[in-house]
């Protein structure tokens, strides 16, 4: 019984508080509206767009379901085959990479060796023969 009573109460006060927050006379409508304005908040259109967005989402979260077992199956197929084209494609070019790095050095080493046999085989090319 107490118990009962003490819940009417506390209903009726919170029915009395929300009618007297909820009062807003007229006159100030408009100084509110102006405030707005000069603070660049949003109207009450713009609010009530921004409402029934966030409305629309909430139902399609609410309705909207995971997908279907052979959706998940060929995203996951399609997943992996692009992960081995990218894994394929660093392959190619580390590859790559490392084989002109070993043309250049063979090519420079061929160079060296050649201009040191030149240099070698110069004081050969000045001697008489016999």
């Amino acid at each position: 019984m107490g118990c009962r009573v003490a819940v009417g109460v506390a209903l009726l006060r919170r029915a009395l508080v929300s009618k007297v927050l909820q009062h807003f006379p007229d006159r100030y409508e408009d100084e509110i509206e102006e405030l707005r304005v000069k603070f660049h908040q949003t109207s009450r259109d713009e609010e009530m767009k921004l409402g029934i967005a966030a409305r629309q989402r909430s139902r399609y979260l609410r309705f909207a379901r995971p997908p279907q077992e052979k959706q998940l199956i060929a995203a996951r197929k399609q997943t992996m085959k692009e992960k081995k084209l990218a894994r394929l494609f660093t392959e190619i070019l580390v590859s790559s990479l490392l084989l002109t790095l070993l043309l250049i050095m063979v090519s420079c080493e061929l160079s060296l060796l050649s201009t040191s046999c030149e240099l070698m085989l110069q004081p050969l090319h000045l001697m008489p023969v016999l």
